[in-house]
């Protein structure tokens, strides 16, 4: 099985975009020999003996040079083993200058190291860990899809039937989830912006939106960022921040053109008198996040990125809604102008009928309305005291990794026993797909919110994957107290 795992490196590591592949769980082969004692004692052999003829035959010794003339010729004797049997013939010294063979008096087999330093199984089956690293810059997706094919090739036409391969974390797929929630967020966005707005204009907006995310993604491109969580949950984050500057110069356009303004002035007039204004509140907006940027700590190195996709794509949302947005307005907006006699803009419907009705209680009962507000506000500030409080939001994963830990001096065979036993029992339960075990230290550091235990064979570590994240959060105190 380690040939197979080594024919799959050399294979993948010339894959584009792939900066190394490591190997877990590969045992080291040994060759066993058992002195039988019986055999031994008979033909007058002492264990010393033995041992002194086997480092006797791998001692390095000086040979010496032939001199053939002008030439030095060096002398080599090529006695080392070569296979199981040639150290079987290896002659031996026994009683009265008697000469036997190792063979007659030890059973020679090949053989792995025991105990094993690391070992690794995917569902009670004994396995090696291929652990594939991107190189820094690459297109994590993209890199993954090459591996995947890469594999399918060699197992189709290179490794033989019964050698499966299992991926225990694949980070792609849980990018692809992010791009998935970017592509959601975008859809809702702009679906409430046709209702609220009218069909046109949030379609124009949606427009605006789905431009400024691509042309932030380019800018990264070119400034050396990538596409991870952090970043995509950047745009997430921003997503109702991106629409509020076309969201004031749609609207200022629509008021205009209603208002029987000419066309040219109602497409310019906005822009002129909230360029600036909507510049400061886009500045203030990134301000509000350099602190995470400027964090010397861990969570400053992991969210830097948070702060770059937010200040270029709000940026870039403020210059397309006084270029762009004018521009599709100008093509796809023609409203009904809806004035009176004196020019001035009428305002009717159920919507504005209901403000008007609110904004006329709030001015006739003003005491009353400030107190109520004042009181929301203290309500809501007592409220913070109940909101859960952390930096990260928890990760919803379907996978878990469990530590198992003995004193060191236990015996290995112990924690073999008992992650055998732990096992069993997890594979036993519904929610629980399949179960990776490593002994002897960690697989490797496929996740950076995780820690590396010291390699110890009193060690042991299990990866457990769940059929969803909220059955893992429903099972794991049960789990916990049973262990």
């Amino acid at each position: 099985m380690a040939d197979y795992a080594e024919l799959i490196k050399r294979e993948v590591v010339e894959i584009e975009g792939v900066d190394r592949v490591d190997i877990y769980g590969e045992r080291s082969e040994c060759i066993n020999i058992s002195l039988l004692q019986d055999r031994m004692a008979n033909l007058g052999v002492k264990p010393a003996e033995v041992l002194a003829a086997l480092n006797g035959q791998n001692e390095t010794t000086y040979s010496g040079y032939y001199d053939n003339g002008d030439n030095r010729i060096r002398v080599t004797v090529n006695d080392r083993f070569k296979t199981v049997d040639d150290i079987g013939k290896m002659f031996i010294q026994g009683h009265d200058d008697d000469q036997l063979r190792l063979r007659d008096i030890a059973l020679i087999e090949k053989g792995y190291e025991d105990p094993t330093r690391n070992e690794m199984f995917y569902n009670q089956e004994r396995s090696i860990g291929i652990l594939v690293a991107a190189s820094s810059g690459s297109d994590i997706v993209k890199v993954g899809k090459a591996v995947e094919a890469k594999l399918a090739e060699l197992k189709d036409n290179r490794l033989p039937a019964g050698v499966d391969c299992h991926k225990i974390f694949y980070q792609p797929a849980r990018v692809g989830t992010f791009v998935i929630n970017l592509i959601e967020s975008v859809v809702i966005v702009v679906f409430i912006l046709m209702l609220a707005m009218g069909f046109k204009s949030g379609l124009i907006i949606g427009i605006s939106l789905v431009v400024t995310v691509f042309g932030s993604f380019l800018f990264l491109q070119f400034a050396g960022g990538t596409m991870q969580r952090v970043s995509l949950a950047a745009f997430v984050l921003a997503m109702g921040m991106l629409v509020d500057n076309a969201i004031v110069i749609i609207d200022g356009i629509l008021v205009d053109l209603k208002a029987g303004k000419d066309r040219m002035e109602a497409m310019t007039a906005i822009g002129r008198q909230t360029a600036m204004p909507l510049l400061g509140a886009t500045l203030i907006a990134i301000i509000a996040f350099l602190p995470i940027y400027m964090s010397p700590d861990t969570a400053g190195v992991y969210t830097r990125d948070l702060f770059i996709v937010l200040a270029v794509s709000l940026l870039l949302s403020w210059v397309l809604a006084l270029l762009h947005v004018p521009l599709m307005a100008n093509r796809r907006l023609h409203p009904a102008v809806k004035n009176d006699n004196s020019g001035k803009r009428v305002y009717k419907g159920k919507i504005y009928a209901i403000l008007r009705a609110a904004l006329r209680f709030g001015l006739s009962h003003r005491l009353g309305f400030t107190l109520t507000m004042v009181a929301l506000l203290l309500l809501s500030a007592y409220s913070y005291r109940f909101l859960r409080q952390g930096f990260f939001p928890d990760m919803v994963y379907d996978q878990l990794y469990m530590e198992y830990k003995l004193p060191e001096g236990n015996n290995y065979t112990r924690v073999v026993r008992d992650l055998e036993e732990i096992e069993t029992y997890l594979k036993g339960r519904e929610e629980i797909t399949h179960v990776t075990t490593s002994i002897g230290g960690t697989p490797g550091r496929y996740n950076l919110v995780r820690s590396i235990a010291n390699p110890s064979l009193s060690y042991g570590e299990l990866i457990i994957d769940f059929t969803s994240p909220e059955t893992l959060v429903e099972h794991i105190d049960e789990i916990q107290a049973y262990l």
